[in-house]
């Protein structure tokens, strides 16, 4: 490569005097090539700031800023969060500077659609929320968010702008209580995101300012911009910058990230410049240029007579070297989450020893396909033919300055080591007429790049909320409950029919039916697990009873309701008689003879077992005490079997009659 420490040490006090930057900003420029010119020996720094908290919503007092290139999932700093009558209200700061572009909103992992005021809708089958979150935004203007100040005119001022950031306001209202959990599951820490497209750059090529994910640009404007190194837009040669920037769109390299002023700008430039092979170097003329991204054929020859010295050692120690070889990057088609590329394995090696991982982890890389071209290129790197150091005479000098269409490249004439060597280091003295250049053996490991299948991407950042569903089979009764003593009361009891799914908890609450809507409902107890609830001692009257599941899911809105008048008749019915079953067809048929007296209803029960306990509600049957009755239903083919109980005026049940089995075929 062509960034070179004794040349770059020299040119540090020369970078910080006439390009006008400081000496700190020099250095690192003069750093990041020193340390990718010995990225084989070194792994790479990454920025301080992870993926995993770019996309959080976090709660501080005083955050670094952050700035985004390419197409990023972001989260953001809480800049206010407080909530008044029943609406939490947040204010989040997701980016220092405007976007090119708000590409889609994010909440807890759903993609939403936003009406023309900004409310989640269900358009397109997106998930709504109900209705009940509020987004609006401002990209890089003065966040003067109307409804906030109205809301919290002592809290949230007009001085409080947060200008030239991207920040969002949202509001989320609270839900019934049987809603929270599937609609914000998270409560108050519910995840608010946008997924953009980051800062726009200039294209010296083309001399245009607008959204590019071109790691060339991306370095060239992280370089010059307040934010980043603060060097001068006059100190670039665009013209090199411009062909390592067609090398990277020939190539297919993207760069997409988040970097905090708080990073080094070293870590940062790196961790783009990783994204493409590529480098920043000094061009004859002392203005900085980008190279790298492919392999070049070497234009500079150095012969056996012009080297005086040589030492080289083998580039690959099968003893100690890795045998596989990871990649991770950042893929937006997996929730931009890290993903792992397929592994490179080395089958030869892996025959005769033992399994040695190495891991290539490129979080700016948002591509699968490129990062298995860096993976291809990581491992040709890291396991070189040679690794060579020379001394020559002045001839050498030709090798100080790449072409700048790819890596920096010479050709070696040497009956031992001769072949394409890539230049890592370049010194010189023009006292002693010689220079020493540090290489390593090279090919083009660009092309023909053995890509393999990545995982499928995911079709959107849904979590696919599971519905939960409507309880089925609502049976309401009335049961007497001892008190002390001979004094007894009276209990709703209430029961539903089996979900089949044990993550769901069976909800249900009751209230007078005299009392206004807006009483609250009372809830009553159930057990973990059970399909059966009661109230506890009520005083004589008409309830309303409702039931839903509280679960993970999203609930349905429907909540089935039942109404039961609480009379003071503790007394236990008679059992129905003559309790039988027949099948014609797929139609069951049931018989009997309805209590003499104290008599309401026959209510009819279920099951696929010969049990009871857990019988799922059928029917409610009305007739005449004493006389006959019957019903009938077609169930699924299966096996079944029938109980059948009496009720009272008061709803209390009498004990159950012996199972009839009946099976449908």
């Amino acid at each position: 490569m062509a960034i070179f420490t004794s040349a770059f040490t020299a040119i540090v006090g020369f970078v910080s005097t006439t390009f006008g930057i400081s000496v700190a900003a020099a250095t690192t420029l003069t750093q990041v090539g020193i340390s990718l010119a010995v990225s084989a020996l070194n792994k790479p720094r990454q920025p301080t700031i992870p993926p995993q908290e770019v996309q959080a919503n976090i709660s501080q007092a005083a955050a670094a800023r952050r700035r985004s290139y390419g197409k990023v999932l972001l989260g953001g700093v809480r800049a206010f969060f407080e909530a008044k009558d029943g609406v939490l209200h947040i204010i989040i700061v997701h980016n220092e500077g405007a976007v090119s572009e708000i590409l889609d909103f994010v909440i807890d992992g759903e993609k939403v659609v936003l009406d023309g005021s900004g409310i989640t809708t269900d358009t397109g089958g997106a998930f709504s929320f109900d209705g009940l979150v509020r987004i609006q935004t401002r990209n890089g203007t003065q966040s003067d968010y109307a409804d906030l100040l109205a809301a919290f005119p002592a809290m949230w001022t007009a001085a409080h702008r947060i200008e030239g950031s991207v920040t969002t306001y949202a509001r989320l209202t609270g839900p019934s209580p049987s809603r929270i959990s599937a609609i914000f599951p998270k409560g108050a820490n519910t995840v608010i995101q946008m997924i953009v497209n980051g800062a726009e750059v200039f294209d010296p090529r083309t001399n245009v300012v607008g959204f590019d994910d071109n790691p060339a640009l991306v370095a060239r404007d992280f370089m010059s911009h307040p934010d980043g190194m603060r060097i001068p837009e006059i100190h670039f040669d665009d013209d090199a910058i411009g062909t390592f920037a067609n090398i990277c769109d020939v190539q297919g390299y993207k760069a997409a990230g988040t970097y905090s002023v708080n990073d080094e700008p070293r870590n940062v430039l790196e961790a783009i410049m990783k994204t493409c092979d590529g480098q920043p170097y000094l061009t004859p003329e002392g203005k900085i240029g980008l190279m790298g991204g492919q392999y070049s054929e070497p234009d500079v020859t150095i012969g056996q007579d012009d080297i005086l010295e040589v030492n080289w050692e083998t580039g690959v120690d099968a003893m100690t070297d890795f045998n596989v070889l990871k990649g991770i990057y950042t893929s937006p088609d997996h929730n931009f989450k890290s993903e792992e590329a397929p592994e490179r394995r080395n089958e030869a090696l892996l025959d005769i020893q033992a399994e040695r991982t190495e891991t290539l982890d490129v979080p700016w890389c948002p591509d699968g396909n490129q990062m298995q071209k860096l993976m291809q290129t990581f491992e040709m790197r890291e396991r070189p033919r040679y690794r060579v150091n020379i001394v020559t005479n002045l001839v050498g000098i030709k090798a100080r300055f790449p072409k700048g269409d790819g890596i920096h490249t010479i050709r070696i004439d040497h009956p031992r080591i001769g072949g394409v060597y890539e230049v890592l280091s370049h010194g010189y003295s023009a006292a002693s007429g010689k220079c020493r250049i540090g290489l390593r053996s090279t090919y083009d490991a660009w092309s023909n790049v053995d890509l393999k299948p990545l995982s499928p991407p995911l079709s959107s950042l849904s979590q696919n909320v599971q519905v939960n569903p409507v309880p089925s089979g609502l049976a309401l009764a009335q049961e007497i409950v001892a008190i002390s003593g001979e004094t007894s009361g009276v209990q709703i009891v209430a029961q539903v029919s089996d979900p089949n799914r044990n993550d769901l908890q069976l909800i249900v609450e009751f209230k007078r039916a005299d009392l206004l809507a807006f009483f609250p409902w009372t809830r009553m107890s159930v057990a973990e697990g059970a399909l059966r609830a009661v109230s506890g001692v009520v005083a004589e009257g008409e309830y309303h009873v409702r039931a839903y599941w509280f679960g993970q899911g999203a609930a349905e809105e429907d909540y089935p309701e039942g109404t039961i008048t609480v009379i003071s008749n503790p007394t236990v019915p008679a059992t129905p008689t003559e309790f039988d079953g027949s099948v014609a067809g797929s139609t069951a048929s049931l018989t009997w003879v309805n209590a003499p007296a104290n008599y309401n209803a026959t209510r009819i029960f279920r099951n696929t077992v010969d049990s009871y306990a857990g019988a799922s509600f059928v029917d409610d049957v009305a007739g005449l005490a004493g006389q006959p009755s019957s019903f009938t239903e077609s169930p699924a083919a299966g096996t079944y079997f029938y109980w059948a109980v009496t009720l009272n005026p008061s709803f209390v049940p009498s004990p159950e009659t012996a199972s009839v089995l009946i099976t449908i075929v």
